[in-house]
């Protein structure tokens, strides 16, 4: 197992230059390491890319919907997520999210 800063951990799930290399050592290794607080970090970049033209909203998304994916294991069906943002919502239920709905 090997410690992953969010910097290397950020290329895996948007395509930027590193990616491959990133890729390459999830290959050799796919147990990752990480600090508590890298998944906030990682938002954060994803949306600094937003921000700076670099990537589209609903890639943004895509992005935490793949963060979801990646946790189950690329099976959602009987996974719930919790979401507040509608389309992020719609985009698990269509990949088998169950997404309860705000009462």
């Amino acid at each position: 197992m090997r410690f992953w800063d969010s910097s290397a951990v950020a290329p895996l799930l948007v395509e930027q230059a590193t990616t491959a290399a990133a890729r390459g050592w999830a290959d050799e290794d796919p147990d990752l390491a990480i600090w508590t607080l890298t998944p906030v970090e990682i938002c954060s970049a994803v949306h600094r890319l937003v921000r700076d033209g670099a990537l589209e909203l609903a890639q943004a998304r895509q992005v935490e919907l793949a963060a979801a994916l990646a946790w189950a294991g690329g099976n959602a069906a009987w996974r719930i997520l919790h979401s507040l943002d509608a389309r992020l919502a719609a985009a698990a239920e269509r990949e088998g999210f169950s997404v309860p709905k705000v009462v």
